[in-house]
């Protein structure tokens, strides 16, 4: 899991401040610690965020992996699955698990979904709440997409990383890693956790993805 990496990398950022980059809703902020208690802090808020749940998969598996809403050919697959895209010796998380995601092998795109609630209380996230968003990803174009949402549905803020590719633009063999900072928005009610997986134009899906993490801390070490 990335569990032990979100928490440096998050503990850098709440020192260090956040880099400004409007493209991912990554603000910089030199708020003070927050007071309110965040009571979802610190832990990972992805439920089965290595699809390990439902045990471990020796082909791809075309029914539901637990805890996300699948479309296109969403799956779990063994790392040592007979053909598969990855092996245990593939580029990837060091302490993996037995399976990966994966965007199966004839659809152009495949997206896993799962909603989380960040109620703390009747207004949601108050003061300052920090995000690390992170995850291995590969394939041509595979996303880990956030959407932080306010009451009545009313998106706030879009983050996400991905996609990986080589420098000429194909896929990647293997996953590799990313991870982004940002600010939870004051009102956040939930946060909609999308992995989409968009194969090249041509040849045999080999999108993948495992150790999705959001990791939301608040400074001053608050967790509710």
């Amino acid at each position: 899991m990335a569990f032990a990496t979100g928490v440096v990398m998050v503990s850098v950022l709440a020192t260090l401040g956040q880099a400004a980059d409007a493209r991912h809703g990554v603000l910089r902020t030199g708020s003070p610690p927050s007071t309110a208690p965040c009571r979802i802090c610190g832990s990972n808020v992805i439920r089965n965020p290595g699809a390990e749940a439902g045990g471990a998969a020796t082909v791809a598996q075309s029914q539901r992996v637990p805890d996300w809403v699948g479309s296109g050919a969403f799956a779990a697959m063994g790392y040592r699955a007979p053909g598969g895209q990855l092996s245990p010796a593939s580029p990837g998380p060091r302490a993996r698990g037995s399976n990966y995601f994966f965007g199966g092998p004839d659809a152009n795109v495949s997206t896993g979904t799962q909603l989380v609630s960040l109620l703390a209380g009747a207004a949601g996230i108050q003061g300052t709440v920090y995000a690390t968003l992170s995850g291995w990803l590969g394939g041509y174009a595979t996303r880990l997409v956030v959407s932080f949402s306010g009451r009545g549905g009313r998106l706030l803020r879009m983050i996400w990383i991905g996609p990986v590719k080589a420098k000429s633009g194909a896929p990647v063999g293997g996953l590799r890693y990313r991870v982004l900072g940002a600010t939870v928005p004051v009102g956040a009610t939930e946060a909609t956790i999308r992995l989409v997986m968009t194969r090249a134009a041509a040849g045999r899906g080999s999108e993948a993805a495992d150790d999705l993490s959001l990791f939301l801390y608040q400074p001053g070490g608050g967790s509710g």
